[in-house]
Protein backbone atom coordinates (compact mmCIF):
# COMPACT_ATOMS: atom_id res chain seq x y z
CA UNK A 1 0.00 0.00 0.00
CA UNK A 2 1.16 3.53 -0.75
CA UNK A 3 2.07 6.09 2.29
CA UNK A 4 -1.44 7.09 3.17
CA UNK A 5 -0.28 10.31 2.43
CA UNK A 6 2.86 10.69 4.69
CA UNK A 7 4.76 12.62 2.15
CA UNK A 8 1.95 15.59 1.89
CA UNK A 9 1.74 15.84 5.43
CA UNK A 10 5.32 16.50 5.80
CA UNK A 11 5.63 19.17 8.63
CA UNK A 12 1.83 19.86 8.61
CA UNK A 13 -0.18 21.60 11.31
CA UNK A 14 -3.48 21.66 9.44
CA UNK A 15 -6.22 21.36 11.51
CA UNK A 16 -8.84 18.49 10.45
CA UNK A 17 -7.50 15.15 10.83
CA UNK A 18 -7.99 12.92 8.44
CA UNK A 19 -11.51 11.48 9.98
CA UNK A 20 -13.45 13.33 12.11
CA UNK A 21 -14.42 10.96 14.99
CA UNK A 22 -16.27 13.25 17.51
CA UNK A 23 -17.15 16.73 17.76
CA UNK A 24 -14.34 18.57 19.07
CA UNK A 25 -12.48 21.15 17.86
CA UNK A 26 -9.53 19.92 15.87
CA UNK A 27 -7.90 23.65 15.40
CA UNK A 28 -7.69 24.17 19.12
CA UNK A 29 -5.82 20.66 19.71
CA UNK A 30 -3.21 21.82 16.96
CA UNK A 31 -3.04 25.25 19.24
CA UNK A 32 -2.59 23.88 22.20
CA UNK A 33 0.28 21.59 20.96
CA UNK A 34 2.05 24.37 19.14
CA UNK A 35 2.47 25.92 22.26
CA UNK A 36 3.38 23.24 24.39
CA UNK A 37 5.89 21.58 22.27
CA UNK A 38 9.13 23.74 23.25
CA UNK A 39 8.43 22.72 26.78
CA UNK A 40 9.83 19.33 27.80
CA UNK A 41 7.81 18.42 30.20
CA UNK A 42 4.70 20.05 29.26
CA UNK A 43 5.20 18.05 25.71
CA UNK A 44 6.06 14.61 27.92
CA UNK A 45 2.12 14.71 29.53
CA UNK A 46 0.74 15.61 26.25
CA UNK A 47 2.56 12.53 24.11
CA UNK A 48 2.73 9.89 27.14
CA UNK A 49 -1.09 9.89 26.63
CA UNK A 50 -1.25 10.18 23.21
CA UNK A 51 -2.12 6.98 21.34
CA UNK A 52 1.18 5.93 19.60
CA UNK A 53 0.31 3.00 17.64
CA UNK A 54 2.70 0.47 17.48
CA UNK A 55 6.42 -0.19 17.95
CA UNK A 56 7.89 -2.00 15.31
CA UNK A 57 11.36 -2.10 16.22
CA UNK A 58 11.97 -3.23 19.54
CA UNK A 59 14.90 -5.60 20.84
CA UNK A 60 13.53 -7.38 23.95
CA UNK A 61 17.63 -8.06 24.91
CA UNK A 62 17.61 -4.36 24.94
CA UNK A 63 14.38 -3.50 26.39
CA UNK A 64 14.98 -4.48 29.58
CA UNK A 65 16.11 -2.06 32.34
CA UNK A 66 19.15 -2.93 34.28
CA UNK A 67 17.21 -1.88 37.48
CA UNK A 68 14.70 -5.34 36.98
CA UNK A 69 17.95 -7.38 35.99
CA UNK A 70 19.41 -6.79 39.50
CA UNK A 71 16.51 -6.93 41.63
CA UNK A 72 16.02 -10.60 39.67
CA UNK A 73 19.48 -11.26 40.67
CA UNK A 74 19.96 -10.33 44.19
CA UNK A 75 16.55 -12.64 44.73
CA UNK A 76 18.08 -15.77 43.02
CA UNK A 77 21.40 -15.26 45.13
CA UNK A 78 23.47 -14.24 41.78
CA UNK A 79 27.16 -13.15 42.02
CA UNK A 80 29.09 -10.18 41.13
CA UNK A 81 32.68 -10.50 39.02
CA UNK A 82 34.46 -6.91 40.13
CA UNK A 83 37.00 -7.93 37.24
CA UNK A 84 35.17 -9.00 34.37
CA UNK A 85 32.10 -6.79 35.70
CA UNK A 86 29.89 -9.53 35.07
CA UNK A 87 27.04 -11.25 37.05
CA UNK A 88 27.45 -15.23 37.64
CA UNK A 89 24.87 -17.33 38.93
CA UNK A 90 26.19 -20.40 40.55
CA UNK A 91 25.78 -23.72 39.49
CA UNK A 92 26.80 -26.04 41.80
CA UNK A 93 26.31 -29.11 39.86
CA UNK A 94 29.26 -27.60 37.50
CA UNK A 95 32.78 -27.31 38.43
CA UNK A 96 33.48 -23.68 36.90
CA UNK A 97 30.69 -22.00 38.57
CA UNK A 98 30.66 -23.37 42.22
CA UNK A 99 31.50 -20.74 44.48
CA UNK A 100 34.18 -20.75 46.86
CA UNK A 101 34.20 -18.33 50.03
CA UNK A 102 37.83 -16.81 50.70
CA UNK A 103 39.35 -17.41 54.75
CA UNK A 104 38.14 -14.14 56.68
CA UNK A 105 41.60 -13.19 57.26
CA UNK A 106 42.74 -13.90 53.43
CA UNK A 107 44.52 -11.17 51.23
CA UNK A 108 41.57 -11.79 48.33
CA UNK A 109 39.15 -10.41 51.33
CA UNK A 110 41.21 -7.59 52.02
CA UNK A 111 40.87 -6.71 48.89
CA UNK A 112 37.29 -6.91 48.82
CA UNK A 113 36.72 -10.35 47.76
CA UNK A 114 34.16 -12.55 48.95
CA UNK A 115 35.12 -15.90 47.16
CA UNK A 116 36.16 -17.24 43.52
CA UNK A 117 34.61 -19.30 41.09
CA UNK A 118 36.53 -20.99 38.01
CA UNK A 119 38.29 -18.53 35.89
CA UNK A 120 36.46 -15.87 38.39
CA UNK A 121 38.87 -14.90 40.93
CA UNK A 122 37.37 -11.58 42.19
CA UNK A 123 33.44 -12.34 43.34
CA UNK A 124 30.74 -10.63 45.95
CA UNK A 125 27.39 -11.33 46.18
CA UNK A 126 24.91 -9.24 44.22
CA UNK A 127 23.59 -7.83 47.32
CA UNK A 128 27.29 -6.92 48.48
CA UNK A 129 27.04 -5.08 45.27
CA UNK A 130 23.65 -3.03 46.13
CA UNK A 131 25.42 -1.79 49.31
CA UNK A 132 28.52 -0.87 47.36
CA UNK A 133 27.55 2.80 46.08
CA UNK A 134 31.12 2.89 43.62
CA UNK A 135 30.70 -0.49 42.53
CA UNK A 136 27.43 -0.08 41.49
CA UNK A 137 27.57 3.10 39.68
CA UNK A 138 30.35 1.89 37.47
CA UNK A 139 28.07 -1.41 36.81
CA UNK A 140 25.37 0.89 35.91
CA UNK A 141 27.56 2.83 33.87
CA UNK A 142 28.57 0.54 31.62
CA UNK A 143 25.42 -1.58 31.01
CA UNK A 144 23.09 1.76 29.72
CA UNK A 145 23.99 4.79 27.80
CA UNK A 146 23.54 6.42 31.47
CA UNK A 147 27.40 5.97 31.36
CA UNK A 148 28.34 7.33 27.94
CA UNK A 149 29.17 11.05 27.39
CA UNK A 150 29.62 12.48 23.96
CA UNK A 151 33.08 12.81 22.42
CA UNK A 152 34.17 10.42 25.45
CA UNK A 153 34.40 6.51 24.37
CA UNK A 154 32.85 5.89 20.69
CA UNK A 155 29.28 5.74 21.28
CA UNK A 156 28.42 2.31 19.00
CA UNK A 157 31.40 0.43 21.21
CA UNK A 158 29.59 1.62 24.38
CA UNK A 159 26.16 0.40 23.03
CA UNK A 160 27.24 -2.64 22.29
CA UNK A 161 29.26 -4.25 25.26
CA UNK A 162 26.32 -3.22 27.28
CA UNK A 163 24.78 -6.35 26.53
CA UNK A 164 27.80 -8.50 27.78
CA UNK A 165 27.72 -7.01 30.57
CA UNK A 166 23.73 -6.56 31.73
CA UNK A 167 21.12 -9.22 33.04
CA UNK A 168 18.03 -9.53 33.03
CA UNK A 169 15.25 -10.76 34.83
CA UNK A 170 13.02 -14.08 33.50
CA UNK A 171 12.30 -13.91 29.97
CA UNK A 172 8.62 -14.28 30.42
CA UNK A 173 8.88 -11.64 33.47
CA UNK A 174 10.52 -9.39 31.43
CA UNK A 175 8.49 -9.55 27.94
CA UNK A 176 5.09 -8.55 30.50
CA UNK A 177 7.07 -6.02 31.74
CA UNK A 178 7.99 -4.25 28.02
CA UNK A 179 4.26 -4.80 26.89
CA UNK A 180 2.93 -2.93 30.10
CA UNK A 181 5.17 -0.13 29.65
CA UNK A 182 4.34 0.35 26.08
CA UNK A 183 0.63 -0.22 27.53
CA UNK A 184 0.99 2.72 29.94
CA UNK A 185 2.33 5.09 27.00
CA UNK A 186 -0.92 4.33 25.13
CA UNK A 187 0.92 1.29 22.65
CA UNK A 188 -1.38 -1.15 21.96
CA UNK A 189 0.74 -3.37 19.72
CA UNK A 190 4.48 -4.23 19.77
CA UNK A 191 6.85 -6.35 17.43
CA UNK A 192 9.37 -7.61 19.69
CA UNK A 193 12.72 -9.19 18.15
CA UNK A 194 13.70 -11.75 19.97
CA UNK A 195 14.04 -15.86 19.97
CA UNK A 196 10.92 -17.13 18.57
CA UNK A 197 11.43 -21.37 18.62
CA UNK A 198 13.84 -23.31 21.06
CA UNK A 199 17.14 -24.47 20.50
CA UNK A 200 16.25 -27.82 19.66
CA UNK A 201 15.55 -27.01 16.21
CA UNK A 202 18.63 -25.74 15.12
CA UNK A 203 20.42 -28.61 17.03
CA UNK A 204 18.60 -30.95 15.16
CA UNK A 205 18.92 -29.02 11.72
CA UNK A 206 22.58 -29.10 12.28
CA UNK A 207 22.79 -32.58 12.70
CA UNK A 208 20.57 -32.99 9.53
CA UNK A 209 22.82 -30.43 7.52
CA UNK A 210 26.28 -30.26 9.16
CA UNK A 211 28.84 -27.62 8.41
CA UNK A 212 31.21 -29.60 6.83
CA UNK A 213 28.54 -30.25 3.55
CA UNK A 214 27.67 -26.83 3.78
CA UNK A 215 28.95 -25.25 0.54
CA UNK A 216 27.20 -21.36 -0.10
CA UNK A 217 27.09 -22.09 -3.84
CA UNK A 218 24.77 -24.68 -3.72
CA UNK A 219 22.14 -23.91 -1.12
CA UNK A 220 19.52 -26.32 -2.76
CA UNK A 221 21.80 -29.12 -1.60
CA UNK A 222 21.94 -28.33 2.08
CA UNK A 223 18.16 -27.55 1.27
CA UNK A 224 17.06 -30.87 0.88
CA UNK A 225 18.73 -32.62 3.97
CA UNK A 226 16.49 -30.20 6.13
CA UNK A 227 13.67 -30.08 3.70
CA UNK A 228 11.78 -33.17 5.50
CA UNK A 229 12.24 -32.16 9.02
CA UNK A 230 11.12 -28.46 8.20
CA UNK A 231 8.04 -29.46 6.75
CA UNK A 232 6.86 -32.01 9.02
CA UNK A 233 4.35 -32.15 11.88
CA UNK A 234 7.48 -32.31 14.26
CA UNK A 235 8.58 -28.78 13.37
CA UNK A 236 5.48 -27.26 13.62
CA UNK A 237 4.34 -28.96 17.08
CA UNK A 238 7.86 -27.60 18.13
CA UNK A 239 7.22 -23.84 16.80
CA UNK A 240 3.26 -23.86 18.40
CA UNK A 241 4.24 -25.35 21.63
CA UNK A 242 6.96 -22.78 22.29
CA UNK A 243 4.95 -19.90 21.29
CA UNK A 244 1.55 -21.49 23.02
CA UNK A 245 3.94 -21.34 26.68
CA UNK A 246 5.24 -18.12 25.92
CA UNK A 247 1.73 -16.79 25.35
CA UNK A 248 0.49 -18.11 28.25
CA UNK A 249 3.07 -16.93 30.78
CA UNK A 250 3.44 -13.73 29.54
CA UNK A 251 -0.20 -13.51 29.30
CA UNK A 252 -0.78 -14.34 33.24
CA UNK A 253 1.97 -12.02 34.97
CA UNK A 254 0.15 -9.34 32.24
CA UNK A 255 -3.27 -10.39 33.83
CA UNK A 256 -2.35 -10.68 37.21
CA UNK A 257 0.31 -8.14 38.09
CA UNK A 258 -0.89 -5.45 35.64
CA UNK A 259 -4.28 -6.01 35.24
CA UNK A 260 -3.87 -6.06 31.29
CA UNK A 261 -5.12 -8.65 29.16
CA UNK A 262 -3.20 -10.20 26.01
CA UNK A 263 -5.70 -12.35 24.60
CA UNK A 264 -9.19 -12.82 24.24
CA UNK A 265 -11.44 -10.96 21.49
CA UNK A 266 -10.97 -7.81 22.71
CA UNK A 267 -7.25 -7.76 24.03
CA UNK A 268 -5.44 -4.48 25.78
CA UNK A 269 -2.33 -4.80 24.22
CA UNK A 270 -1.35 -7.27 21.62
CA UNK A 271 2.13 -8.70 20.55
CA UNK A 272 3.76 -10.49 17.92
CA UNK A 273 7.35 -11.75 17.43
CA UNK A 274 10.28 -11.35 14.80
CA UNK A 275 13.08 -13.59 15.84
CA UNK A 276 16.73 -12.35 14.49
CA UNK A 277 19.67 -13.69 12.10
CA UNK A 278 23.12 -12.41 13.26
CA UNK A 279 24.87 -11.05 10.90
CA UNK A 280 28.61 -11.49 12.40
CA UNK A 281 28.31 -15.37 12.64
CA UNK A 282 29.28 -17.99 9.88
CA UNK A 283 27.35 -18.61 6.43
CA UNK A 284 26.41 -21.83 7.65
CA UNK A 285 24.91 -20.49 10.87
CA UNK A 286 22.88 -18.00 8.63
CA UNK A 287 21.93 -20.53 6.80
CA UNK A 288 20.52 -23.16 9.52
CA UNK A 289 19.09 -20.11 11.54
CA UNK A 290 16.83 -18.36 8.33
CA UNK A 291 15.59 -21.92 7.47
CA UNK A 292 14.46 -22.41 10.89
CA UNK A 293 12.92 -18.85 11.50
CA UNK A 294 11.23 -18.15 8.26
CA UNK A 295 9.98 -21.42 8.43
CA UNK A 296 8.73 -20.79 11.70
CA UNK A 297 7.15 -17.48 10.65
CA UNK A 298 4.44 -19.41 8.16
CA UNK A 299 3.63 -22.21 11.07
CA UNK A 300 2.55 -19.63 13.39
CA UNK A 301 0.94 -16.07 13.17
CA UNK A 302 2.49 -14.91 16.58
CA UNK A 303 5.56 -15.07 14.09
CA UNK A 304 5.31 -12.28 11.94
CA UNK A 305 8.69 -11.87 9.63
CA UNK A 306 12.49 -12.65 10.43
CA UNK A 307 14.91 -9.70 11.20
CA UNK A 308 19.32 -9.62 10.68
CA UNK A 309 20.92 -7.99 12.94
CA UNK A 310 24.23 -7.03 14.16
CA UNK A 311 26.65 -4.27 13.16
CA UNK A 312 26.40 -3.74 9.58
CA UNK A 313 30.18 -2.05 9.98
CA UNK A 314 31.52 -5.14 11.20
CA UNK A 315 34.06 -7.03 8.70
CA UNK A 316 31.79 -10.18 8.73
CA UNK A 317 28.88 -8.22 7.95
CA UNK A 318 30.48 -6.20 5.17
CA UNK A 319 32.66 -9.02 3.56
CA UNK A 320 29.14 -11.48 3.60
CA UNK A 321 26.52 -9.34 3.07
CA UNK A 322 25.52 -10.66 -0.66
CA UNK A 323 26.08 -14.11 0.48
CA UNK A 324 23.40 -13.12 3.27
CA UNK A 325 21.59 -11.96 0.66
CA UNK A 326 21.66 -15.05 -1.53
CA UNK A 327 20.70 -17.07 1.23
CA UNK A 328 17.72 -14.77 2.83
CA UNK A 329 16.47 -14.73 -1.16
CA UNK A 330 16.50 -18.35 -1.24
CA UNK A 331 14.50 -19.00 2.08
CA UNK A 332 11.66 -16.84 0.49
CA UNK A 333 11.15 -18.18 -2.27
CA UNK A 334 11.23 -21.50 -1.07
CA UNK A 335 8.95 -20.83 2.17
CA UNK A 336 6.08 -18.53 -0.44
CA UNK A 337 7.64 -15.10 0.42
CA UNK A 338 7.39 -14.58 3.75
CA UNK A 339 7.71 -11.31 5.89
CA UNK A 340 11.64 -10.12 6.29
CA UNK A 341 12.45 -6.74 7.92
CA UNK A 342 15.88 -5.60 7.49
CA UNK A 343 18.52 -3.62 9.68
CA UNK A 344 20.30 -1.83 6.29
CA UNK A 345 22.28 1.83 6.42
CA UNK A 346 23.03 1.77 10.21
CA UNK A 347 26.12 3.38 8.94
CA UNK A 348 28.13 6.22 8.94
CA UNK A 349 31.79 7.53 7.67
CA UNK A 350 32.88 7.13 11.13
CA UNK A 351 32.68 3.74 11.44
CA UNK A 352 32.09 2.40 7.60
CA UNK A 353 34.05 2.92 4.35
CA UNK A 354 31.65 4.36 1.69
CA UNK A 355 31.45 1.42 -0.42
CA UNK A 356 29.23 -0.55 1.61
CA UNK A 357 26.75 2.32 2.27
CA UNK A 358 26.26 2.63 -1.37
CA UNK A 359 23.89 0.00 -1.79
CA UNK A 360 23.16 -1.04 2.17
CA UNK A 361 19.04 -0.10 1.67
CA UNK A 362 18.58 -0.69 -2.14
CA UNK A 363 20.13 -4.51 -1.87
CA UNK A 364 18.46 -5.49 1.41
CA UNK A 365 14.94 -4.01 -0.72
CA UNK A 366 15.63 -6.11 -3.80
CA UNK A 367 17.89 -9.06 -3.08
CA UNK A 368 16.51 -9.19 0.94
CA UNK A 369 13.00 -8.98 -0.15
CA UNK A 370 12.55 -6.44 3.11
CA UNK A 371 9.35 -5.21 3.63
CA UNK A 372 10.25 -2.74 6.19
CA UNK A 373 14.04 -0.71 6.40
CA UNK A 374 15.65 -0.93 10.17
CA UNK A 375 17.35 2.67 10.45
CA UNK A 376 18.26 3.51 6.88
CA UNK A 377 20.67 6.24 8.06
CA UNK A 378 22.94 5.80 5.27
CA UNK A 379 20.27 6.66 2.36
CA UNK A 380 21.83 9.98 1.04
CA UNK A 381 25.14 7.88 -0.36
CA UNK A 382 23.03 5.31 -1.65
CA UNK A 383 24.04 5.20 -5.56
CA UNK A 384 20.96 6.09 -6.82
CA UNK A 385 19.41 7.46 -3.70
CA UNK A 386 16.46 9.14 -5.78
CA UNK A 387 15.42 5.78 -7.48
CA UNK A 388 15.98 3.93 -3.91
CA UNK A 389 13.25 6.45 -1.95
CA UNK A 390 10.73 6.13 -4.95
CA UNK A 391 10.89 2.48 -4.71
CA UNK A 392 10.41 2.45 -0.98
CA UNK A 393 7.45 4.94 -1.39
CA UNK A 394 6.44 2.85 -4.86
CA UNK A 395 6.13 -0.65 -2.17
CA UNK A 396 5.59 0.83 0.60
CA UNK A 397 8.71 -0.11 2.21
CA UNK A 398 8.40 2.00 5.74
CA UNK A 399 11.55 2.86 7.35
CA UNK A 400 11.72 2.32 11.65
CA UNK A 401 13.01 5.36 12.61
CA UNK A 402 15.14 5.42 16.02
CA UNK A 403 15.98 8.30 16.96
CA UNK A 404 18.02 8.12 20.49
CA UNK A 405 19.76 5.06 19.11
CA UNK A 406 21.24 6.66 16.20
CA UNK A 407 22.30 9.59 18.02
CA UNK A 408 24.03 7.34 20.43
CA UNK A 409 25.31 4.12 18.54
CA UNK A 410 26.53 6.73 15.55
CA UNK A 411 26.19 10.05 16.25
CA UNK A 412 23.32 11.09 13.96
CA UNK A 413 21.04 13.61 15.16
CA UNK A 414 19.33 16.84 14.27
CA UNK A 415 20.46 18.00 10.55
CA UNK A 416 22.08 15.30 10.33
CA UNK A 417 19.24 12.65 10.35
CA UNK A 418 17.61 11.98 7.41
CA UNK A 419 14.39 11.47 8.75
CA UNK A 420 13.07 14.84 6.25
CA UNK A 421 14.42 13.40 3.63
CA UNK A 422 12.25 10.07 3.96
CA UNK A 423 9.38 12.20 4.68
CA UNK A 424 9.58 14.51 1.57
CA UNK A 425 10.11 11.65 -0.52
CA UNK A 426 6.61 10.12 0.56
CA UNK A 427 8.22 7.19 1.84
CA UNK A 428 6.54 5.66 5.51
CA UNK A 429 7.86 5.81 8.29
CA UNK A 430 7.24 5.02 11.88
CA UNK A 431 8.59 5.94 14.87
CA UNK A 432 10.61 3.14 17.54
CA UNK A 433 12.84 2.34 20.23
CA UNK A 434 15.20 0.30 19.45
CA UNK A 435 16.73 -0.77 22.61
CA UNK A 436 14.75 1.75 25.34
CA UNK A 437 16.49 -0.08 28.42
CA UNK A 438 19.92 0.49 27.19
CA UNK A 439 19.17 3.87 25.81
CA UNK A 440 17.31 4.65 28.68
CA UNK A 441 14.54 6.28 27.10
CA UNK A 442 10.67 5.06 25.78
CA UNK A 443 8.12 5.44 22.48
CA UNK A 444 6.83 8.76 24.48
CA UNK A 445 10.83 9.80 24.66
CA UNK A 446 10.81 8.82 20.99
CA UNK A 447 8.30 11.49 19.87
CA UNK A 448 9.48 14.10 21.93
CA UNK A 449 12.70 14.07 19.88
CA UNK A 450 11.05 13.88 16.96
CA UNK A 451 9.25 17.21 17.58
CA UNK A 452 11.96 19.44 19.44
CA UNK A 453 14.69 17.85 17.08
CA UNK A 454 12.92 17.47 14.04
CA UNK A 455 9.95 20.36 13.86
CA UNK A 456 7.33 17.60 13.43
CA UNK A 457 3.91 18.52 13.97
CA UNK A 458 0.71 16.99 15.23
CA UNK A 459 -0.97 15.79 12.25
CA UNK A 460 2.50 14.33 11.36
CA UNK A 461 2.46 12.89 13.70
CA UNK A 462 -0.82 11.00 14.21
CA UNK A 463 0.26 9.52 10.80
CA UNK A 464 3.42 8.22 11.63
CA UNK A 465 0.98 6.77 14.63
CA UNK A 466 -1.19 5.09 12.01
CA UNK A 467 1.67 3.69 10.11
CA UNK A 468 2.90 2.02 13.00
CA UNK A 469 -0.15 -0.02 12.63
CA UNK A 470 -0.08 -0.15 8.58
CA UNK A 471 2.81 -1.28 8.17
CA UNK A 472 3.08 -3.72 10.79
CA UNK A 473 3.71 -7.22 9.53
CA UNK A 474 -0.07 -8.23 10.97
CA UNK A 475 -2.84 -9.98 8.67
CA UNK A 476 -5.31 -7.84 6.68
CA UNK A 477 -5.22 -4.53 5.11
CA UNK A 478 -6.72 -3.07 7.52
CA UNK A 479 -9.21 -0.01 7.84
CA UNK A 480 -8.36 3.11 5.73
CA UNK A 481 -8.22 3.90 1.97
CA UNK A 482 -5.45 4.68 -0.07
CA UNK A 483 -6.39 8.57 0.55
CA UNK A 484 -5.49 7.65 4.82
CA UNK A 485 -9.77 7.64 5.62
CA UNK A 486 -11.43 5.05 6.65
CA UNK A 487 -13.43 2.94 4.64
CA UNK A 488 -17.38 2.99 4.25
CA UNK A 489 -17.48 -0.58 6.11
CA UNK A 490 -15.45 0.48 9.04
CA UNK A 491 -16.96 3.90 10.23
CA UNK A 492 -19.49 2.28 12.44
CA UNK A 493 -17.10 0.82 14.41
CA UNK A 494 -15.38 4.31 15.52
CA UNK A 495 -18.38 4.79 17.98
CA UNK A 496 -20.55 2.68 20.00
CA UNK A 497 -19.39 -1.15 20.79
CA UNK A 498 -15.98 -1.83 19.97
CA UNK A 499 -15.96 -5.06 17.39
CA UNK A 500 -13.62 -7.77 18.50
CA UNK A 501 -10.90 -9.44 16.41
CA UNK A 502 -13.54 -12.34 15.23
CA UNK A 503 -15.81 -9.62 13.98
CA UNK A 504 -12.77 -7.49 11.68
CA UNK A 505 -9.54 -8.97 12.21
CA UNK A 506 -6.45 -8.20 13.99
CA UNK A 507 -5.18 -5.01 12.13
CA UNK A 508 -8.40 -3.69 11.22
CA UNK A 509 -8.92 -4.17 15.64
CA UNK A 510 -6.36 -2.46 16.36
CA UNK A 511 -6.88 1.21 13.81
CA UNK A 512 -10.33 0.70 14.86
CA UNK A 513 -9.07 0.92 18.73
CA UNK A 514 -6.32 3.72 17.74
CA UNK A 515 -8.65 5.72 16.20
CA UNK A 516 -11.47 5.66 19.21
CA UNK A 517 -8.16 6.01 21.60
CA UNK A 518 -7.49 9.32 19.27
CA UNK A 519 -10.98 10.63 19.61
CA UNK A 520 -10.66 10.18 23.45
CA UNK A 521 -7.49 12.03 23.43
CA UNK A 522 -8.57 14.72 22.09
CA UNK A 523 -11.33 15.79 23.56
CA UNK A 524 -9.58 15.53 27.02
CA UNK A 525 -6.68 17.88 25.79
CA UNK A 526 -9.25 20.53 25.26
Amino acid sequence: MRTLLVGALLFLTSACSVINTGTFNHVSVNDKFNTIRQNTPMLIDFLDDFPKGADLHNHASGAAYIEYGLIYANKNNFFYDLKDLQMVKENTGKEDTTFTQYPADSTEREAGCSGWMKDRPCLIAVKDLLGNDEQLQKYLDIVSVRGWHENTTNGLDHFFNAFSHKVSESNNQSLARILARNYSQSVRYVELMTSAISGDVIATLQNLAPEDSFDITNLEESYIKISSYLDSPEMQHEVVSYMDKREKAVSTILREEYNITLTGDKPDVVVRYIPQLYRMKSLYSIFIDAAANLKASTLDDRIVATNMVQAESGIPSMVNFDNQMKILDFFWKKFGEPKIALHAGELVLRESPLEPMRDRISKSIAMGHASRIGHGISIAWETDTKNTLKTMRDKGVAVEICLSSNDIILGVSGKDHPIAMYLQAGVPISISTDDEGISRSNLTMEYVKAVQEHGLGYETLKQIAKNGLQYSFLDGKGIYSADGSVKEKYRNFLSGKLPGLSEIGIKAYLQVRYERDLAVFESKVL
